[in-house]
């Protein structure tokens, strides 16, 4: 092998050798800002669906830990539209006297436990309605049976319980695997290592 062709193979195989320095050569590749942004502001929207759901639950929760009053799972339509399915009510125990038309109540039935509206007062029973409903409940509510009045209102919060209790099973799994999801995506709003503007926070900052 002669000298020119021995000076071309070297000339070749030095093409084909990363030249760069170590550091430059073993860097990961920065992201594009716009994806960077992007990710970010879809965290930032699934953490403000956490957060929604969590404030929801702790409005649920929190009357029940410190006044002892209780929640109850709305399951029908009859209060609609002031009260909709899948809304819970924190009902204040044992009010059973001095009450008045526009209370809404939840009371102890022969089917069960029912929040209605009071309408009227008929010697000394309560004469109740859903909102929905045209007519009155046919029965008097005793003062006895009345368990309490309902005091706050936390909307859509007991979907999940009753889509259970109804067996609607593939919309709880869906709203199980959003809810995950928006769990999971709710880290590119809050973990630095996901910022898309460091730089402008070091030049703030330095």
């Amino acid at each position: 092998m002669d000298d020119q062709t021995v000076r071309e193979d070297l000339i070749q195989r030095s093409s084909t050798v990363d030249l760069r320095p170590p550091s430059e050569a073993t860097l990961p590749a920065v992201p594009d800002r716009r994806d960077a942004e992007v990710r970010f502001f879809i965290g930032l929207a699934a953490l403000a669906y956490v957060a929604t759901l969590t404030w929801l639950a702790l409005w649920a929760v929190v009357p029940s830990v410190l006044l002892r009053w209780q929640p109850f799972l709305i399951t029908s339509g009859s209060m609609a539209p002031a009260i909709d399915p899948g809304d819970v009510v924190v009902v204040q125990p044992k009010f059973a006297s001095g009450l008045g038309p526009g209370t809404v109540i939840t009371f102890e039935t022969t089917d069960g436990v029912v929040t209605h509206r009071i309408v009227g007062v008929d010697q000394g029973r309560y004469v109740t309605k859903g909102d929905a409903n045209r007519a009155p409940d046919s029965s008097r509510v005793e003062p006895d049976k009345i368990i309490g009045v309902g005091r706050v209102l936390v909307p859509l919060v007991g979907l999940p319980k009753l889509w259970q209790q109804t067996g609607n099973w593939p919309v709880l799994t869906l709203w199980l695997t959003a809810t995950f999801l928006a769990l999971w995506l709710s880290r590119y709003a809050v973990d630095p290592r996901f910022d898309p503007w460091p730089d402008q926070r070091l030049a703030r900052h330095g």
